[in-house]
C-alpha cells in the first residue's frame, strides 16, 4: 500500500471540529461500537490545548447527527482528489463560495425539493421561517444555521482562517508522533489486516497492495474507504483502526451457505461446541480437548474465523484466546429464520 499523508491530515482538521462541537455524540457512537475510550481523545485534547477556541458560528460546518456525516466531510469526499490534492486545494474549495453554499444547503436540507432549497438560498423570509420550524434540530444548531444563511461570506472567511490554524497544529502533531504513524503504516500491510480488508471490501490481497492509505490521529478508530475508481481507492486509517476493522468484520452476518458448510463438518461442529461449553480457548486447548493435531485445529479455526463464527477474545503474552462471535451470530438470526421459513413455505405449497 502506498502512503499519502495529506488526506489523513485534512481529515484530522475536519474531525477536530466535529469532536469540538459534538463530543457527547461522538462518545455515544464510540460506545455503540464497543470501543475502548481510554485515551480516545488524547490527540484532540493536545490540539485543543494550543488552538484558539472555535467560534460557535462554525458549528454548521461540523454538525453531525445519527444519520448524516458533517458538511465538510461530505464536501471533501465529493470534490477532493484524494490521490493528488493537498490542504491548499481543500482551502481553495472552501473559497469557492457558490459551490460550498449549494453543498451546505443540499446537505442540511436534503429532504427539501430543489425549488424550496433555491428559495432558501435566496433567503425568502417566509420559507426560511417555515422550513426551520420543521427541522428536528436543537435550538443551538438552528440558530447557527440561520446565522450562516444571513452571514455566509463572513462565516466562510472565518472557517478558512480556522481550518488553516487547525491544520498547522495537526501537521505538527503528525511530525511529533511519526513513530506511531510509521507503526500504523506497517500494520496496514500485515497479513491479518489484509485478510480483514479483503473480507470487508471483497478485494484480493494483490489488489489491496495496490491501494493508497493515509493515517489520521484525532479520529483514532476510523477506517474510511474512499472509492476513486474501480482499480484504485484510498483508505484513511485511524491510530486504532484495527479495533474498528475487527468490529466491522465481527458484525457482518454469517451467510446461510457458509453456516451450512461449517456445521456440516463434525470436527468443526465439535470445536464450536467446545467453545460454547468453555467460553474461551486457545489453539492448544482446542487441540487437546478435541483430540486433534495442532495443525488440524489451526486449519479449523482459520475456517471458523474467516466465516465470522469465532473471534479473538483477548491475548495473554503469546497466547491468543478465541471465543464464539456472539454479536455476529445474533445479527444472523433473521437470515436463518427467513431461510427456514422459506423452506417450510415451499413444503406447504408442494
Amino acid at each position: 500500500m502506498k502512503f499519502n499523508e495529506h488526506p489523513g491530515q485534512i481529515y484530522d482538521a475536519i474531525f477536530y471540529g466535529i469532536i469540538y462541537f459534538n463530543k457527547p455524540f461522538v462518545i455515544k457512537k464510540f460506545k455503540e461500537y464497543k470501543y475502548n475510550l481510554d485515551e480516545a481523545f488524547t490527540f484532540f485534547d493536545e490540539v485543543k490545548n494550543i488552538c484558539k477556541p472555535l467560534p460557535l458560528c462554525l458549528y454548521p460546518f461540523f454538525y453531525v447527527d445519527a444519520i448524516n456525516p458533517s458538511v465538510l466531510a461530505t464536501y471533501m469526499q465529493k470534490n477532493f482528489d484524494f490521490h493528488v490534492h493537498t490542504m491548499i486545494d481543500f482551502l481553495d474549495l472552501i473559497q469557492n463560495r457558490a459551490k460550498l453554499k449549494k453543498h451546505i444547503f443540499d446537505h442540511l436540507f436534503s429532504t427539501l425539493t430543489e425549488h424550496d432549497r433555491n428559495k432558501l438560498l435566496k433567503r425568502d423570509s417566509g420559507i426560511v421561517i417555515d422550513i426551520f420550524q420543521k427541522q428536528a434540530w436543537s435550538s443551538e444548531i438552528r440558530e447557527q444555521i440561520i446565522l450562516l444563511l444571513y452571514n455566509f461570506s463572513y462565516i466562510t472567511d472565518l472557517l478558512y482562517d480556522y481550518l488553516k490554524e487547525i491544520y498547522r497544529h495537526v501537521v505538527t502533531l503528525h511530525k511529533k508522533y511519526k513513530n506511531i504513524i510509521q507503526k500504523r503504516i506497517k500494520e496496514s500491510k500485515e497479513k491479518d489486516t489484509l485478510i480483514m480488508l479483503e473480507k470487508t471490501y471483497l478485494l484480493s490481497e494483490q489488489m489491496l497492495k495496490k491501494q493508497s492509505i493515509s493515517i489520521c490521529l484525532i479520529h483514532q478508530f476510523i477506517y474510511w474507504n474512499i472509492q476513486i475508481g474501480h482499480e484504485e481507492s484510498i483508505f484513511i486509517f485511524g491510530n486504532k483502526f484495527k479495533e474498528s476493522l475487527i468490529t466491522v468484520c465481527n458484525d457482518q452476518p454469517i451467510s446461510i451457505d457458509k453456516m451450512l458448510y461449517i456445521l456440516g463438518d463434525p470436527l468443526r461442529f465439535n470445536v464450536i461446541r467446545l467453545l460454547q461449553e468453555h467460553g474461551v480457548l486457545t489453539l492448544s486447548d482446542i487441540s487437546r480437548l478435541a483430540n486433534i493435531s495442532t495443525s488440524t485445529a489451526f486449519n479449523i479455526l482459520n475456517i471458523l474465523y474467516d466465516g465470522n463464527i469465532i473471534r479473538q477474545s483477548h491475548k495473554e503474552g503469546q497466547k491468543i484466546y478465541l471465543c464464539l462471535n456472539i454479536d455476529c451470530l445474533s445479527s444472523s438470526i433473521d437470515t436463518y429464520t427467513e431461510f427456514i421459513s422459506n423452506l417450510i413455505a415451499i413444503k406447504e405449497n408442494v
